[in-house]
């Protein structure tokens, strides 16, 4: 989170997303999508 500092909400999602992505592949698209769905109703993820 240190290294988060400043980012927006979505902006650390994106960064969560690219590092699922790059140590498991495509094996949690699924949740990936799930959680992607989830954000868009909250607050902080509006743009």
């Amino acid at each position: 989170m240190i290294n988060d500092k400043g980012f927006t909400a979505r902006q650390r999602m994106v960064l969560d997303i690219i590092d699922v992505r790059e140590n498991f592949g495509t094996k949690y698209n699924k949740g990936l999508i799930e959680a992607i769905e989830y954000a868009k109703t909250l607050p902080q993820f509006q743009k």
